[in-house]
């Protein structure tokens, strides 16, 4: 037991930004439980961690199948799930969008109790919501782990990717709440899959703008944390926009690899921009002396 509490420690020291609350038993099975399922019951440990400074994590060990193999670890990851609220909204974040002329420039985000500066426009608590959304389980980690990884990395990935999906969050509820100030945008849930080991699904964006041309942005699992994290899946324009201009405007902003919607749409307004001056415009009747 020692020698894997000290695995463990080492596997955790290599982690920033987390924090042991506690390792300890399981509670007892229910009376029901069956003697085998109580044994292992019994033996399985609950590890909860403290990550970023705000989210609990609970992760539950269970003795591996190799317990009597030298060298072997005790404990395998079963499941991990977060203890604290899996809802993020863009009112729990300040943002800095200060850095918008780098087009592929993440979103930086911290969590704030208080807006010192009146007239600042960065977003505090006590500002209403306006963009909403939930971490998705974490089933799908520990299948990762028990799948491809052997104790205790099982555990380590668990940590460590639990960690970068909430980071991706935080990043992607702020930027949908910059979005959201900037264009009219309506925002879907994250697809879901039916299947509990399976990866976050994409997530819809519908935004419209004053050229009159609404696009549908999907944003993949690694938005916006990493390049063509985002992209053009559809686009419509009327008042003169011809396919073809649409169509190009969709592979010249795609083929920039942005990171985030709220880059992507930047570069879409140069695009229009560019083109606007040769778009046909309505005609207009001389006025009658």
């Amino acid at each position: 037991m020692s020698e894997w509490y000290n695995s463990i420690r080492e596997v955790m020291e290599e982690l920033s930004d987390l924090k042991t609350i506690s390792v300890e038993h399981a509670p007892p099975p229910s009376s029901s439980s069956a003697s085998s399922d109580q044994k292992e019951e019994e033996e399985e440990l609950v590890v909860q961690l403290k990550l970023l400074d705000v989210h609990i994590l609970r992760i539950g060990l269970g003795p591996t199948a190799t317990t009597d193999k030298k060298n072997s670890s005790p404990f395998r990851v079963m499941n991990a799930s977060l203890v604290t609220s899996s809802i993020l909204t863009d009112a729990m974040f300040k943002y800095d969008s200060d850095n918008d002329d780098d087009d592929n420039a993440t979103t930086t985000t911290t969590p704030t109790n208080e807006n010192k500066n009146p007239n600042s426009t960065k977003k505090s608590p006590q500002e209403k919501a306006t963009v909403s959304l939930t971490i998705p389980p974490l089933d799908d980690l520990v299948h990762q782990s028990s799948t491809y990884l052997k104790p205790p990395h099982d555990i380590q990935f668990v940590i460590r990717e639990s960690m970068a999906r909430i980071r991706s969050f935080i990043s992607r509820v702020v930027e949908l709440g910059i979005l959201r100030t900037r264009y009219l945008t309506q925002i879907q849930s994250i697809s879901s899959s039916s299947i509990s080991s399976s990866p976050p699904l994409d997530q819809e964006v519908v935004c419209t703008l004053n050229a009159q041309i609404t696009v549908v942005l999907r944003l993949t699992p690694d938005c916006p944390t990493l390049p063509n994290g985002v992209y053009v899946d559809q686009i419509v324009g009327v008042g003169g926009w011809s396919r073809k201009d649409l169509e190009e405007m969709k592979d010249v902003v795609n083929g920039k690899g942005c990171f985030g919607p709220v880059s992507l749409m930047e570069e879409l307004v140069r695009e229009i921009e560019r083109r606007e001056a040769n778009v046909p415009r309505t005609p207009t009747l001389p006025l009658r002396r």
